[in-house]
């Protein structure tokens, strides 16, 4: 009888390699300039408003969708700055299959919203864009919202010869800034978001972190 050796030990596969990309829909189409979205302790204040809108379901079958009203009488906005909130969720809303995304302008309020996907949207309101460096003015455009400020009067005095000349778009940050950008702003807030996703007993998450 020959002796055969043993096998060698199975070697642990490498994991593969995690990229992660920031969805850029939410960061370049949903941030709105109404400065009661802005909140200066955004966990705490979130908190208690998802705990508020929670007990004001769109119906039994539904216990975390709302209506625009519902938000809009809690957070004391307007029923169009409400409706407005609820159709930008649609339109960078992650999921195709969501009621919200597929519903017709008049059918937003009896569709309603999930509480957690706008809760998720409102703590996005917290991020800026970063600035054109080394630009003197960033007051004048540090509002995401496009609008008319000195520095696109700047620009568009500019003829397309000085332009091309400047160093413009040299201090312009470039998509990879803004993507980076938004990664670091992910990393600092992840902890809050997954907070603000669970509830205070069973902890269970309601909305998942592919919104981003």
């Amino acid at each position: 009888m020959t002796e055969t050796s043993p096998p060698p030990p199975e070697q642990p596969s490498t994991p593969p390699t995690l990229h992660i990309h920031p969805r850029r829909e939410p960061f370049e189409h949903g941030l709105i300039p109404l400065q009661k979205l802005i909140f200066t302790d955004a966990t705490q204040t979130l908190t208690s408003l998802r705990d508020k809108l929670l007990q004001h379901p769109l119906s039994k079958d539904q216990p975390h969708r709302i209506q625009s009203s519902v938000f809009s009488e809690t957070l004391q906005i307007s029923p169009e700055h409400a409706r407005l909130v609820f159709e930008i969720i649609a339109s960078v809303h992650p999921s195709v299959s969501d009621p919200i995304v597929n519903a017709k302008p008049g059918e937003v309020d009896s569709v309603g919203v999930n509480v957690y996907d706008l809760i998720i949207f409102l703590y996005i309101q917290t991020y800026k864009r970063l600035l054109p460096r080394g630009h003197k003015d960033s007051a004048a455009i540090a509002d995401v919202w496009p609008s008319t400020s000195a520095f696109d009067g700047f620009l568009s005095a500019l003829t397309p010869l000085q332009l091309a000349r400047s160093n413009v778009h040299r201090s312009m940050p470039s998509q990879a800034d803004e993507e980076a950008h938004q990664l670091s702003y992910l990393q600092k807030h992840l902890g809050n978001i997954i907070s603000l996703l669970a509830e205070s007993v069973e902890a269970k998450l309601k909305a998942k972190i592919h919104w981003f």
